[in-house]
């Protein structure tokens, strides 16, 4: 039951407006103190607009980002940003918006906590 309504939420947390892409990692469990560090990387020949830059926990508004240089940006071809963040639980995961698509962008993440230490990719 507790699975369901963790994963009802991070649908809720993922969705984004007509027009716009996900890019996102699976929210896993990390222990105490977790915090993630991901980079975005755009490998296509244009310009990718990037909305926001996301740190995900249990709930809404659990998580908080603390070093951004992806939000409200648009990321040349060929270039990267990112972004850092903790929350206030053991789960934790990163997601970015993206305006238009993001076929040609790509991201990885590394996830840390008490108890492991993962690097995800974003998808």
């Amino acid at each position: 039951m507790r699975l369901r309504r963790l994963a009802g939420a991070l649908v809720l947390a993922l969705s984004t407006p007509a027009g716009a892409g996900t890019l996102a990692t699976g929210i896993v469990f990390v222990g105490d103190d977790p915090n993630i560090s991901c980079r975005l990387i755009n490998l296509g020949p244009k310009p990718v607009t990037i909305r926001a830059a996301r740190v995900l926990g249990n709930s809404p508004g659990a998580g908080t980002v603390g070093v951004d240089i992806c939000s409200n940006a648009t990321l040349p071809a060929e270039h990267s940003c990112s972004f850092a963040g903790t929350t206030d639980s053991a789960h934790i995961a990163g997601a970015a918006d993206v305006k238009g698509s993001g076929k040609t962008l790509r991201g990885v993440c590394l996830l840390s906590g008490s108890s492991t230490q993962l690097y995800l990719e974003m998808r």
